[in-house]
């Protein structure tokens, strides 16, 4: 899967989060006041954030949630102490997590009684916490990475754009049980009226934006960079359900948000507008933002499928002598070559503008009754 689920919250993402930080907010505080009117104990807060990679989403979120907790604090108990464990794969790089949350800026710079950062270095599809620990649980464009995959797309590397029946059926599976896994372990985590809130990617019909990087590794093969057989065995592992589908398993439901992720196009539009730049400058940096939104998330990927490339090229004697550092110069080429083949066929399939991205994000926030 990469370094993380997440890798480091980029600028996309960044702005697609802080369209949700009231939400969260909201739902938080709403847990809290019913906590206090019951009479229970008023200790710490503790939220769970699932899939936080580096930080840089979940800082300005934690933060927003905290703020919250300071204004309404006469309604929740007074100033309790926000304790978030950030959860994420073991090969995270936790330490620039606890950086940027730690930092003067970040959310838990004051420490306690304050705010705490706390880490859980495992699958989002296992326990994270005791029972009836958790106010709040925010999985934030986490939850469509998949634990297992269990078998290649044999067509490319994207489900959503895949015509492999066989696979797509497997891999459908295998996401709706892990759905069912992450709503039972969290419903156990959660206090009496603790809230999860969830965002997802739904793509439209053809995989919108996804079409450009399902066919990268194929052409790649064409041109001689990768063999047949990594292009039949590399896949992206993660299933973007449709709302319908994702919805079935939800029990206690409170509210959904949607909204189109244009941040892309709404900054094309900002700069010719401005006059920033002309269209054609415009265009080239639409498409950069593109990249290094790809690079964000995929890149710990990517690297995986051309070292894997690199050990069948090496056992059928295609790296000459098997020396390590021809190995490694030859991931790197393949890493870059990935990005040079991807950004041509995102400007092919885009007809070289700028458009939508054809994918929606959905927020739900889900009760425990």
């Amino acid at each position: 899967m990469g370094k993380s689920y997440n890798k480091d919250g980029s600028h996309w993402q960044q702005a697609a989060a802080r369209l949700w930080h009231s939400v969260v907010s909201e739902g938080l505080i709403k847990t809290l006041k019913g906590e206090r009117q019951r009479g229970n104990n008023l200790g710490p807060v503790w939220a769970l954030d699932c899939g936080c990679g580096h930080g840089k989403a979940s800082d300005g979120m934690m933060a927003a949630v905290h703020k919250a907790m300071q204004e309404h604090r006469h309604e929740i108990g007074g100033h309790r102490c926000l304790c978030v464990i950030h959860n994420d794969l073991p090969s995270n790089h936790w330490a620039e997590l606890f950086n940027t949350v730690n930092a003067p800026a970040g959310y838990a710079a004051g420490g306690p009684p304050t705010a705490m950062a706390f880490a859980s270095g495992k699958t989002m599809y296992e326990r994270q916490a005791p029972d009836e620990s958790l106010h709040l649980v925010v999985a934030f464009n986490s939850i469509h990475w998949m634990d297992h995959q269990p078998r290649p797309l044999s067509d490319g590397l994207v489900f959503q754009c895949s015509t492999d029946k066989e696979a797509t059926q497997a891999w459908l599976q295998v996401k709706q049980r892990e759905l069912e896994t992450f709503l039972r372990l969290r419903s156990a985590e959660l206090v009496p009226g603790g809230r999860i809130v969830v965002s997802w990617v739904e793509t439209k019909e053809g995989g919108g934006v996804f079409k450009a990087v399902h066919n990268v590794v194929n052409v790649m093969a064409d041109e001689g960079w990768v063999s047949r057989e990594t292009a039949s065995k590399a896949s992206l592992p993660f299933v973007f359900l449709p709302m319908s589908t994702l919805l079935q398993p939800w029990e206690g439901l409170e509210a959904i948000w949607t909204a189109d992720n244009e941040v892309f196009l709404h900054a094309y539009n900002t700069r010719v507008a401005s006059g920033q730049c002309d269209e054609g400058k415009a265009t080239e940096m639409f498409f950069d933002d593109l990249m290094l939104s790809a690079r964000g998330w995929a890149e710990g990927m990517v690297t995986s499928f051309m070292a894997d490339d690199c050990k069948r090229a090496a056992a059928s004697g295609g790296l000459e002598g098997h020396n390590p550092a021809d190995a490694a110069d030859a991931v790197a080429a393949g890493v870059k070559q990935f990005y040079v083949t991807l950004r041509g066929e995102l400007v092919r399939s885009y007809g070289n503008r700028p458009g939508p991205l054809g994918i929606k994000s959905h927020v739900f926030v889900i009760r425990k009754i």
